[in-house]
């Protein structure tokens, strides 16, 4: 499987998804082997990162760290020691931290000892989270897009198709006339990333989109276009705004961990954090919102009210989330994405088995860190979190 130009797309797609499989295992694995039990000196320090430059070169990513500092720290100079130590210090927290070069900035690990460090959720440390509580490393039923459309259908209210190849824009030119709008996705993708709108007027167009996505992705979900709840669309007309919900399953009953609530910003037609939209945080008893950006009372841009904003039909999500959670028992930690559409119904936009845990925002949120959710994920038979919490006190 070396020439990948002699795949089909499928198989490309799979020979994709295998890698990242691979990928985060050596990640997970790494972790493992190297976070200190207790803060390094800095020579430890100095080995360490001389070790992983030396023996996981490929994996250390310098194009993206570069990319990464230049966004954050644009006075810096590249060769500077200054410079050159912000490197060192990115990769020691990418591999014993597990924490991707941006995340290293957003959760302001440079101003954190080895505590602050290690209960952190970054991505390399997700995935032995959702490991843990799934209790094997979950990608084909859900994470596809595709894949989740044929497991969730009855929750989609709309209908998806999957084009593996161009000669799949048969199908599409089918679609497009039956919907007049739709959305495409990379069906492995994240975080929007690859995510675009397709309208019939602009067909010649919509192929060269189409065609674009296929050779980069292999394969492309197209969805029906969401007619969103008019409240729910004003935050930002441009994107789908959702209500992000982390699910959690205790004596196999499922709860929701916390809750937020996503909305695109500028151009953008999603609202992923990932490319640019904002999430604040619910209070998932009464579904007010509690959190904003910045938080201020009002966004600046808009002028919407944020923080006291009671989200719509917030038992009728209550009770879709517990089906859904019904539907899929073996998932004992995951995430749903939820739209409210024109007929107020909660949709499914997609449900995610790795979802980001927000670094320190569900420590705040929910009281719990790396170490008490692997706690939790090997007993999890008490009734409630509130009865965890109140033992790991």
């Amino acid at each position: 499987m070396s020439d990948k130009k002699s795949f089909t797309n499928q198989e490309l797609s799979l020979y994709r998804k295998h890698k990242l499989v691979e990928n985060y295992r050596m990640w997970a694995d790494t972790i493992t082997a190297y976070q200190p039990r207790y803060e390094d000196s800095r020579m430890v320090k100095a080995l360490k990162i001389g070790y992983f430059k030396l023996c996981f070169k490929k994996y250390c990513g310098y194009e993206e760290i570069k990319q990464v500092i230049t966004d954050n720290r644009p006075n810096l100079t590249v060769g500077s020691k200054e410079y050159d130590r912000l490197v060192n210090s990115i990769l020691y927290c990418k591999f014993c931290y597990g924490a991707k070069p941006g995340e290293f900035f957003n959760y302001s690990m440079d101003k954190l000892n080895h505590e602050g460090r290690k209960r952190l959720m970054p991505t390399g440390t997700r995935y032995r989270v959702f490991t843990a509580f799934n209790r094997q490393f979950v990608l084909d039923k859900i994470d596809a897009k595709y894949d989740c459309y044929l497991t969730l259908k009855d929750f989609f209210g709309r209908e998806c198709i999957l084009l593996s190849g161009i000669n799949d824009l048969s199908c599409f030119d089918n679609f497009i006339n039956r919907h007049k709008v739709c959305f495409a996705k990379p069906n492995r993708g994240s975080c929007g990333i690859g995510a675009v709108r397709l309208v019939l007027e602009d067909l010649e167009n919509d192929h060269a989109v189409l065609s674009s996505l296929l050779e980069k992705y292999g394969e492309v979900a197209v969805e029906e276009n969401i007619s969103q709840n008019s409240t729910m669309a004003s935050f930002h007309p441009q994107s789908v705004n959702t209500v992000r919900v982390m699910i959690i399953r205790l004596n196999n009953e499922p709860q929701m961990l916390f809750a937020g609530f996503r909305y695109g910003r500028g151009d953008s037609v999603v609202d992923n954090v990932g490319s640019g939209g904002t999430i604040c945080m619910i209070d998932k008893d009464t579904g007010i919102i509690k959190t904003s950006k910045d938080g201020n009372v009002y966004d600046k841009e808009t002028g919407h009210q944020i923080i006291g904003f009671q989200i719509p039909e917030w038992e009728k999500l209550r009770e879709v989330i517990k089906s859904i959670s019904d539907r899929l028992p073996e998932y004992r930690l995951f995430a749903v994405d939820m739209a409210l559409d024109i007929n107020n119904n909660w949709i499914l936009v997609e449900a995610n088995s790795h979802a980001e845990l927000g670094g320190d925002r569900i420590i705040k949120e929910c009281g719990y860190d790396y170490d008490a959710f692997i706690r939790l994920a090997g007993g999890g038979q008490k009734n409630t979190l509130k009865e965890n919490e109140n033992n790991d006190r």
